[in-house]
């Protein structure tokens, strides 16, 4: 059983004051996980293993518990970080290894495995959903036709919109200017 000093600061780390008199089996996943990781950094440890915690919580929870890693980093502790968090991963680490499928695709420092496993992703994405939506066609006294489609594409955390624009110009000698506009709801 642990001291009353570490109980008492278990329990106020997990902030499940109200619920710790329960049986943990009642306890949620995010409930059980937040006493686990407040257990073990309450013991001080030389090396910490930590699995996805920051995944369930509260931001005001997973702040708190980046903070007390990132404290035990600075004390020049061991952590052994898994998590599909790039923002995490990048917060946390000085090393990291991507593994697929039980392989190594790639080890070192973060930024460069994160930038190899994005442009992965990226490319795996874009393999899988070249879904082309035609927005509109236009033909004139001088060109054949314009056609413009939208692919939608994940770049990292951020939605990039790529607008593919063809035009058929078969009246030779003829200049034209092509002008685009982007409209938005908002």
């Amino acid at each position: 059983m642990p001291e009353p000093a570490k109980k008492s600061n278990i329990i106020s780390f997990s902030e499940l004051e109200d619920f710790i008199d329960r049986p943990v089996k009642t306890y949620s996943s995010g409930m059980y996980l937040r006493l686990a990781f407040s257990v073990a950094v309450s013991v001080d440890p030389d090396i910490l293993v930590v699995d996805e915690v920051l995944a369930v919580g509260d931001q005001h929870f997973q702040k708190k518990c980046l903070d007390r890693m990132i404290g035990f980093k600075k004390e020049k502790k061991t952590i052994l970080f898994c998590s599909h968090s790039l923002y995490h991963i990048r917060e946390i680490c000085d090393r990291v290894l991507w593994l697929k499928q039980g392989k190594i695709m790639a080890i070192g420092d973060p930024k460069t495995v994160i930038r190899e496993y994005t442009d992965y992703e990226r490319e795996k994405n874009s393999k899988k959903s070249k879904q082309e939506t035609k927005i509109y066609i236009e033909k004139n006294s001088f060109l054949d036709s314009v056609s413009a489609w939208i692919l939608n594409i994940e770049k990292e955390e951020k939605k990039e919109i790529v607008v593919k624009i063809k035009v058929k110009n078969q009246n030779n000698g003829r200049r034209f200017h092509l002008g685009v506009g982007i409209y938005r709801n908002d």
